[in-house]
């Protein structure tokens, strides 16, 4: 979020394109997802390569601004390509638009928020809730999200509290909806990022730059500046800089 002048707060909107590579030594360790006592997964791969894109307005202007530079990245020669986003709507509503034929992955670690929510809504003690998220966790990465909704569905058929109930109706919902999207040790097995730790790290940098205590931007100010902090991240300042100031 960033201060517009005489407009309010706005919404900036970052995407980021990216390849994901294994780590080092990699291919001597067992082809099975790596996983804790828990089940869940533990970091296999790590993104490279990063070029993010920004957009101060509607979802579809950062849709065709992904898209273009997923394409300039020759995207479609990819043996295997991905969108990994948390569980907004608009920008699943992109990614059917521009990207049908990828896999997309809502982030496990917002996934497994919606884990807890479901668990406080379920144990009113954060030991049994606790508990209960060790317990299930294995579940949601086995990709069993439908189960978990089948399981809430019927505690809040045994709850007499309107708030747990509309807490577990939500969260049901959720997973129902995003089963096909939570099949995560199916995702890592294929090599693909299943956590969104790049972009949530990108939107960090940019809020750093743009959204400290009395900052105030005009709109034609902040168009200017944008720019120049994505080179940072991207790594292009230099070409960027010369450029706009060639002399």
């Amino acid at each position: 979020m960033v201060h517009v002048r005489d407009e309010g707060w706005k919404e900036v909107k970052l995407g980021c394109a990216f390849e994901v590579v294994a780590p080092k030594g990699a291919e001597d360790r067992s082809p099975l997802p790596q996983v804790n006592h828990a089940g869940a997964p533990m970091p296999d791969r790590k993104a490279c390569r990063q070029s993010f894109v920004w957009h101060l307005g509607g979802p579809e202007g950062l849709g065709e601004k992904l898209r273009a530079e997923a394409d300039a990245r020759h995207w479609h020669r990819a043996a295997d390509t991905s969108v990994t986003a948390d569980g907004a709507e608009w920008i699943w509503h992109l990614a059917g638009q521009h990207v049908p034929e990828s896999a997309h992955i809502v982030d496990w670690y917002h996934a497994n928020m919606h884990l807890w929510q479901a668990a406080h809504a379920l144990h009113s003690a954060d030991e049994a809730a606790a508990a209960w998220v060790s317990q299930h966790t294995p579940l949601l990465y086995n990709g069993q999200a439908s189960t978990l909704a089948d399981y809430l569905d019927e505690a809040r058929q045994r709850t007499s509290d309107a708030h747990r109930s509309e807490a577990l109706r939500l969260e049901a919902g959720t997973f129902r909806a995003h089963h096909e999207r939570m099949q995560y040790r199916d995702f890592q097995a294929a090599g693909l990022a299943i956590g969104s730790g790049t972009i949530e790290a990108g939107a960090k940098q940019v809020k750093a730059r743009f959204s400290r205590g009395g900052m105030r931007w005009s709109r034609a100010g902040l168009s200017n500046a944008m720019p120049f902090r994505i080179a940072v991240m991207r790594s292009c300042f230099d070409a960027l800089w010369k450029a706009a100031c060639p002399c």
